[in-house]
């Protein structure tokens, strides 16, 4: 059985998306001991797709074709979108500490473990967020404990930039 061809150059064609200079990485094969480059078409595939497609007329032939994108296209636009939904799940935990904020309602509850009836007004608002913004649902039950941005330690940093931002204002109000 064949390797997955993987030719080690000392530089790879670089091609112009989403206006930044994009190129191959040799260091991805060790990262993907599945993909394999192409010099002559300049693109990146699957090795096993490409050998053993699927059977069925339904199978995705994003790594096995060149009709499709380039795999470089494909991980453009997912690192785009990890940012875009990260973004978006930040400003709703912002936007709700604003709100609560705002209007002088307690932040926390007595138990903010998952599954508690009281996790307090900043949490509980955050997860009917999170029904209907499919991006924040989602965030708030597969991101680790650590990266949510829910911590007392975090919702009082972002309200110390919060206040910052509103002293910022005043005294720039002031001063004209």
């Amino acid at each position: 059985m064949d390797e997955p061809a993987q030719p080690l150059l000392a530089r790879y064609p670089t091609k112009m998306q989403a206006s930044s200079q994009r190129a191959f990485h040799s260091d991805w094969f060790s990262h993907y001991e599945w993909l394999e480059y192409s010099q002559q078409q300049d693109a990146a595939f699957c090795f096993v797709c490409r050998h053993f497609p699927a059977p069925s007329a339904n199978a995705d032939v994003a790594f096995t074709t060149t009709v499709s994108r380039t795999i470089i296209d494909l991980l453009t636009e997912e690192r785009a979108r990890q940012i875009r939904d990260n973004r978006m799940y930040l400003s709703a935990v912002v936007d709700v500490l604003k709100f609560t904020a705002i209007h002088r309602l307690a932040q926390r509850g007595h138990d903010e473990s998952d599954g508690s009836l009281n996790c307090g007004n900043f949490l509980d608002f955050l997860h009917v967020v999170g029904k209907y913004n499919e991006t924040v649902g989602q965030k708030l039950v597969n991101l680790p404990a650590n990266a949510k941005y829910t911590s007392k330690d975090t919702q009082n940093e972002i309200l110390t930039v919060m206040a910052s931002m509103v002293r910022g204002t005043i005294v720039d109000e002031v001063k004209e």
